[in-house]
């Protein structure tokens, strides 16, 4: 097999590039290094025996030449994500990168055998609940209205109690709202669509909060671990929204990466989305404290109460779909975080920008106050 990795330069990209060297495969990988991530050009986590072609999934040429380089197996991981200043950013690169793909792939008459694509659990807006009036339900995300009140947990609509988060599967109903939310889902869209169209069989794939080695520590509009640990070693208390009792399914990359390199190795022969979970939520105070005793910090959490519309309460993943094709999280959440912050410790002198970016997003209400 030979595989083209777009976004092979990034958290989750450069490890399934290990992972699929590691097995034996060929790589070749397209990654437009953008200077919010990679400040300091090519990582030295490039592998010499992959084929690394600097590139943008929105340039038809750049596409072109690295699909042009034999590759017939696809691992779709180049994206933009996070809370951020933009709106139309977004949808230039997860869900238009993806139709150029596409594009090339019909006009070049390129015979792809597998394409595997990162979806986002942040397409559901909220997870599954359940109350003793409802039963389980989806709700629609909270409305600002409710989360200035500092109402931040789910409540049924038909009894007014307090839900609480259930595992959820694939079947799931799309109510992202969030600029990354939207430009995933049509992302999604796109590949399972293109898929089915050019008889090219697609796994999207539905991650959970990735986190692990080569999360960008630059980067201050997203990855919650390298956010919160860049301002703990700067003497900076760690801001968190809401009350810091939500609760993420945290997943490790290299369990990201293995599921990716599962998918491509097997006999998936139609377009189909998986969840990829642990089904263990972690609240994100928890994280933040963790965090902390693990950097030998005595900062202490701070509780906003600001939010952010479009945030979801809580995630868990049910993940038995992928399971059947015999993977399985092999990190729990402790192990994760130890494996992390000794890779972060390495990272020489850590600055944050999450202060002042933050203040920007303030300014055009991506966060917002509760009253």
């Amino acid at each position: 097999m030979k595989c083209l990795v777009t976004g092979g330069a990034g958290l989750i990209g450069s490890h399934i590039v290990d992972k699929l060297l590691q097995n034996g495969h060929e790589v070749v990988i397209l990654d437009n290094l953008d200077p919010q991530t990679h400040p300091n050009g090519k990582p030295d986590w490039i592998p010499e025996d992959a084929k690394f072609i600097e590139g943008d999934v929105n340039n038809y040429d750049d596409v072109k030449k690295a699909l042009k380089e034999g590759v017939d197996t696809i691992s779709h991981q180049a994206a933009f994500g996070g809370f951020t200043n933009s709106i139309s950013y977004y949808f230039d690169v997860n869900t238009s990168g993806t139709a150029k793909i596409f594009e090339v792939i019909r006009e070049e008459n390129i015979t792809i055998n597998k394409f595997v694509m990162a979806s986002s659990q942040a397409i559901f807006g909220e997870g599954l609940y359940n109350s003793t009036a409802l039963g389980n339900f989806h709700p629609e995300p909270r409305t600002i209205e409710q989360l200035k009140r500092k109402q931040w947990e789910v409540i049924c609509p038909s009894s007014g109690e307090e839900a609480k988060p259930v595992p959820f599967s694939e079947n799931l109903e799309p109510f992202g709202v969030s600029p990354y939310a939207l430009s995933k889902y049509f992302e999604e869209m796109i590949g399972l669509a293109f898929g089915k169209t050019y008889n090219i069989p697609v796994a999207a794939l539905r991650y959970a909060v990735t986190y692990g080695p080569r999360q960008s520590v630059y980067n201050p509009y997203t990855g919650v671990f390298s956010i919160f640990s860049s301002m703990i070693v700067n003497n900076l208390s760690p801001l968190i929204f809401e009350d810091g009792n939500q609760t993420r399914d945290f997943i490790f990359v290299e369990d990201v990466a293995n599921a990716n390199v599962t998918l491509l190795e097997s006999n998936l022969d139609s377009q189909q989305p998986f969840n990829v979970g642990t089904g263990s939520p972690t609240k994100v105070s928890n994280l933040a404290s963790s965090l902390c005793n693990e950097l030998n910090s005595n900062v202490e959490p701070k509780i906003s109460e600001e939010f952010r519309y479009g945030d979801s309460r809580h995630f868990i993943h049910d993940a038995s779909k992928l399971k059947e094709y015999n993977w399985s999280p092999k990190y729990s959440i402790e192990d994760g975080i130890k494996k992390y912050t000794e890779w972060f410790k390495t990272q020489g002198d850590v600055k944050t920008t999450f202060p002042e970016a933050s203040e920007g997003l303030r300014k055009i209400g991506v966060i917002q106050s509760s009253d």
